[in-house]
């Protein structure tokens, strides 16, 4: 399993206990971002994630497709 080194926020623990609340094994799983490239504010030394608008949403779609082309993921 690949994961990403240097998260500093809850969500990947929070994606963990859910997967694991549900039965799924996180190993067995592929993650990724709808939106390639994220817009930010600023505060001091740190960067904090603004949530994206459709706009970016569409934008990203053709790269979205495109990897799950690629990674052929099972959806049950």
């Amino acid at each position: 399993m690949r994961t990403a080194k240097g998260a500093h926020s809850s969500a990947p623990r929070e994606l963990d206990s859910a997967l694991q609340a549900a039965g799924i094994d996180r190993a067995g799983t592929y993650v990724t971002n709808v939106v390639k490239h994220f817009k930010f504010e600023e505060r001091g030394k740190r960067r904090i994630h603004q949530r994206p608008d459709a706009r970016a949403i569409n934008a990203c779609r053709p790269w979205f497709d495109a990897e799950l082309d690629v990674v052929g993921p099972e959806v049950s």
